[in-house]
């Protein structure tokens, strides 16, 4: 027990260290992040470093191509004093030593054309095993990326599959899902990360090498390097600002399209193509001139930077020569001639460094969006935790509910109190507003109630598993949640163990069996998006044998039938009738004529219940109820 607990203290240890240090580094690229936003990264990082084989991989390539890249630009030193003529006395010819020691030539032996020659082709030989193993840290890069995609976007859908209906609901429709197509975007963070520690690499061994040809020049050349690093800052704060404006853009992009091309009927209707059109063109050039502006400063930065690189080369050379020079009669131009290649190289290598940093302030309004979905301290979660409900029993008690959403001061129910009963069938009317919804809401334990309690056999939804309570319920609302997908796969959604036989009994049971057998692939044929392919009728009846499918005891009707026609609701109260005591009924009804038989009827008004009985009892007491009645049935004998 001991190892084990050691064990786990020594492996916490390395993860902390390996996050300061990946706070040091993330701190010299981004000035001011917020913790969430770092842990977005972090997160990131925490991904690929699961895959340690492809880790390790990309860090040994990397390394090895930073040697290579290094050796090689030495070699190109040693041509470059070779063809001018003066081996011995550049400072380039520090390397020679290591040639002679390494492969066993003497290259003051060799005349100068076939030296020349052979350190050129030991260089280009250099570079390609340089970009060989730079394609195989690349490759390591991607493969983790590829990983990190999967983590991530993983993580966002389990967060919002997480979130509470009323933490769902302060999310315009669209907001969600771009969400998650963009957390996508942050990981090729691990590119740049790759990227940045490949250059960095790269930029040690062009100094070891400078170090070795001079030491004056290399302190010029990091002065340089450092005056240069200083001019980019307001680059990048401007670079952070145009890639916010991009991420807002693509987020009410998002929203737009999502609300217009959801409503191709409403649009067609009401002759509204062109305004939708029109709003979402405007979303994308918002989004594109952002883009634009942020492109246009990245293309800025590389000609900028190369462009003072020159200017610094050309200075570099007269410093150079006058320091070398110091009067030893050895011609300093070798020297200065391979220094500036190489100081060119490593301007380059800076360069992209530079560029780098961009590409980071450019993904960080997208890193500051995901890291705000997935913050867990200021958000409303589903309950994980709390006693298994069963199959009802006895009943279902609404004891002194009162409840308010929480953008709203005013009270949506008030003083609620209900019992029923098990293998009843419950009625609730009401005019629009009522809260005849919001009700259904909190027996379906969607929202908790502010006052009060809703009990179960006794179970407290407060204390309940919410998933175990909410699998009691089936329910058929008046716009059933239909998706583009085979009718098998519809009713399967509920409950994926379902057997072939089961789909079709619950399908005869709600009259679905008949048209589906209709259809051109029977049970196989998709439907389109919410069913457009079904009539109103038919989407019910499909809705009613998925819930009767679902295995619930408890049925909610809410309005199943208030937008069908005759028949279609006949259809469907026939189908409900035959369930029987097996199912409690509660049903929220616009059309008190397919309520009438029921064992208890509610009426609701401004979220109280103001009256309760049956049919008979309730026009008797020629109340509310028996007003609503006598028009309905007025309005019925004039149709």
């Amino acid at each position: 027990m001991r190892a084990c607990c050691g064990e786990t203290t020594h492996k916490e240890a390395i993860r902390m260290m390996i996050k300061k240090i990946f706070h040091y580094i993330l701190g010299l690229f981004v000035r001011r992040m917020s913790v969430p936003t770092e842990r977005v990264f972090w997160l990131v990082l925490q991904s690929a470093i699961k895959h340690k084989a492809l880790l390790l991989a990309a860090f040994f390539s990397n390394t090895i191509a930073a040697m290579f890249e290094g050796a090689s630009l030495a070699l190109f030193a040693l041509a470059i004093s070779v063809i001018t003529g003066d081996f011995s006395g550049s400072g380039a010819a520090k390397f020679g030593v290591w040639i002679d020691w390494l492969f066993g030539i003497s290259l003051g032996e060799l005349d100068r054309d076939t030296l020349f020659l052979i350190l050129i082709g030991i260089a280009i030989a250099g570079q390609l095993v340089k970009a060989a193993f730079h394609l195989m840290g690349v490759a390591a890069t991607i493969s983790l990326r590829t990983y990190a995609i999967g983590d991530i976007q993983s993580r966002m859908v389990r967060q919002i599959m997480a979130f509470s209906l009323s933490q769902v609901n302060r999310y315009p429709a669209g907001e969600l899902s771009t969400y998650v197509g963009m957390s996508a975007n942050i990981t090729s963070f691990l590119l740049i990360l790759n990227s940045v520690m490949s250059k960095l690499l790269i930029l040690f061994s062009y100094l070891f090498v400078m170090l070795f040809m001079s030491i004056p020049l290399t302190l010029l050349s990091i002065a340089a390097g450092g005056i240069l690093m200083l001019f980019l800052p307001m680059l990048f704060v401007r670079l952070k600002e145009h890639g916010r404006q991009v991420t807002q853009a693509g987020i009410k992009l998002g929203k737009e399209v999502m609300e217009f091309l959801t409503a191709p009927k409403f649009l067609r209707i009401y002759g509204k193509e062109s305004y939708a059109g029109d709003v979402i063109i405007e979303q994308i050039g918002k989004g594109l001139q952002a883009r634009r502006k942020g492109e246009l400063l990245r293309a800025i930065i590389n000609p900028a930077f190369e462009s003072i690189a020159i200017i610094f080369a050309g200075l570099l050379l007269i410093g150079g020569y006058f320091i070398l020079a110091n009067g030893t009669g050895a011609s300093p131009l070798p020297t200065l001639l391979a220094f500036v290649v190489v100081f060119k190289r490593l301007m380059s290598a800076l360069s992209e460094l530079n560029g780098d940093r961009a590409t980071i302030a450019n993904i960080m309004p997208s890193a500051e969006v995901v890291a705000e979905v997935l913050r867990t301290d200021n958000k409303d979660f589903t309950r994980q935790e709390g006693i298994e409900v069963k199959p009802l029993k006895t009943d279902i008690r609404l004891e002194n509910i009162g409840f308010s959403y929480h953008e709203s001061k005013q009270a949506i129910l008030s003083d609620i109190n209900l019992v029923i009963p098990k293998g009843s069938v419950v009625g609730i009317v009401g005019e629009s507003g009522a809260g005849k919804t919001t009700l259904i809401d909190m027996i379906l334990g969607l929202y908790p109630p502010d006052s009060g309690d809703i009990l179960m056999d006794g179970v407290s939804v407060s204390e309940a598993l919410p998933e175990s309570w909410r699998h009691q319920s089936g329910v058929v609302s008046q716009s059933s949640a239909i998706f583009n997908k085979s009718i098998k796969e519809n009713l399967m959604v509920v409950n994926p163990a379902a057997s072939d036989e089961e789909i079709i009994e619950v399908c005869r049971i709600a009259h679905a069996h008949d048209f589906i057998m209709e259809q051109p692939e029977a049970y196989d044929t998709v439907i389109g998006d919410s069913g457009h392919k079904l009539s109103g009728g038919q989407v019910q009846r499909l809705a009613l044998a998925r819930a009767i499918l679902s295995k619930a005891s408890i049925l909610i009707l809410d309005e199943a039938t208030s937008a069908l026609d005759s028949l279609s609701e006949r259809r469907i109260i026939e189908a409900i009738n035959q369930l029987g005591s097996d199912h409690t009924i509660i049903q929220v009804a616009h059309r008190l004529s397919t309520i009438f038989h029921a064992d208890l009827i509610i009426v609701m008004k401004a979220g109280r219940i103001i009256e309760r009985g049956i049919h008979k009892e309730l026009l008797e007491k020629r109340g509310e109820y028996a007003r609503m009645w006598d028009t309905q049935t007025s309005t019925a004998i004039l149709q």
